[in-house]
Parts: structure tokens; C-alpha cells; sequence
């Protein structure tokens, strides 16, 4: 998978860049460049803004690191009221955002999917919204699985016993191999052929 990821398909030429080979005709971006311009990359509510003392029985659902863990986004039961949505609504999750531990357990990753329940993502997360028209939502999925963003996101880590990503500017400089839009596709196919 890292060699479809890094090297393509049927490339012939390549070229030596800061993380590596990669196809002559692939670019080399920074994870800000292909994201959202607005909220393109959000840790989650730190502090007093969210505590257990403000959850409900139902409501608005709050999604933790396990729901990223262990993909699945029906797990946990802890909710907020209309009022408190309102104030974090900044936070909120959408089907196709992406979902990232940013403590204790760095780098796992979720792709939201649809039919969530409306809810906001918890300060152990970090959500990632991409851009569609540069890069596919699937493809950097793979790509972060691949360990590539992985290994340079441990770097900026800091914590003996909980381990912490430091800070979204950090994620926001990792750079990742970007080939056009029809080939990270015709990767994504042959991806899942790859088992």
C-alpha cells in the first residue's frame, strides 16, 4: 500500500523530494494547503467549555476518541442540551469530515460517516476538513494509514505517559505526496483491491 501511495502506478520518472520519491508529475503540499480554508483543521473544546457536569441524558451527541478507535460512530453516551450546542456549535461533526486522536493515542483516524447523530467532537480530537476539488477524501485516509504522516506527526509529540500532539500547526506543515485527482482515485480503486 505505501508503494501504490508514494509511487503510483506505471511511473516511469521520478523525482527526489523533501519525503522522498515520488512520480515526476505528483507535487508535494502541506496537509494546510488541501484542506478547508475556514476550520479547516479544529482540535476539539478545551477547558471549562466542556465538562461532564454540562452533559445530559440525550441530546447532542459528543464524540470521544473511541468512536475513532474503534470506527464506529454509535458508541458513547455522553450528551449536550440545544444551549450548550449553540455555544460549541464551532465543533460540530458533518458526514465526511475526518476525525484524528491528538492524545494518549496519537494519529488514529476516522472518516465520518452519514446518518451520524448531530453531535460536536471532544477535546482528545481533531477534525480535519478536506478539500474536495484537491485531494480525495479516501486517498488521504490511505495515506495517513499508510504510516507517511504518521511518522512525521510523532515527531512534534510531547508527554512520558499521555502522549500529546503539541499543536494543529503542527499538522498543518506535514507534507504528503499529491498526484491529480484521477489517479488518487484510480489508487483508491486499486487500494481496495490490495485487501
Amino acid at each position: 500500500m505505501h508503494e501504490l501511495l508514494t509511487k503510483g502506478i506505471g511511473h516511469t520518472e521520478f523525482k527526489d523530494t523533501e519525503i522522498g520519491k515520488i512520480p515526476k508529475e505528483w507535487g508535494v503540499v502541506k496537509v494546510e494547503n488541501i484542506v478547508m480554508p475556514e476550520d479547516g483543521i479544529k482540535r476539539g473544546p478545551w477547558g471549562s467549555m466542556i465538562k461532564k457536569e454540562f452533559f445530559v441524558e440525550s441530546g447532542y451527541k459528543v464524540y470521544e476518541q473511541k468512536n475513532v478507535i474503534l470506527n464506529d460512530f454509535t458508541v458513547g453516551d455522553y450528551y449536550i442540551n440545544d444551549e450548550k450546542f449553540d455555544e460549541l456549535k464551532n465543533y460540530e461533526i458533518k458526514p465526511g469530515d475526518i476525525l484524528m486522536t491528538s492524545a494518549g493515542t496519537i494519529g488514529k483516524i476516522a472518516i465520518v460517516p452519514e446518518g451520524i447523530q448531530r453531535g460536536i467532537f471532544n477535546q482528545a480530537l481533531i477534525r480535519i476538513r478536506l478539500n474536495g476539488n484537491k485531494i480525495n477524501i479516501l486517498f488521504f485516509k490511505y495515506l495517513f494509514e499508510s504510516g507517511l504522516l504518521e511518522r512525521q506527526l510523532r515527531k512534534f509529540t510531547y508527554g512520558a505517559t499521555q502522549v500529546n500532539l503539541a499543536s494543529i500547526k503542527i499538522l498543518k506543515q506535514i507534507l504528503l505526496p499529491l498526484p491529480p485527482l484521477p489517479e488518487q482515485q484510480k489508487n483508491r480503486r486499486n487500494s481496495f483491491n490490495c485487501g
